[in-house]
């Protein structure tokens, strides 16, 4: 994720930069994963319930 994304997205969330690329590393991986395993991109369900959970999870809300 290039800089002025990581920073935006810092700043959204209000947390710091080690929660931050925290953040990225476990959506992209989790996206990864998923290709590697299934040989097939996550469904958009998948895709959405993943937005919503991790960055309120990052910041420190309470996702359900």
């Amino acid at each position: 994720m290039q800089d002025p994304y990581r920073l935006a997205l810092q700043d959204a969330l209000g947390a710091p930069e080690k929660r931050v690329l925290l953040l990225i590393d476990v959506v992209v991986g989790t996206l990864l994963h998923r290709m590697g395993m299934t040989g097939e991109p996550m469904d958009d369900a998948d895709v959405a319930a993943l937005a919503e959970m991790g960055p309120a999870y990052f910041a420190g809300a309470d996702p359900a």
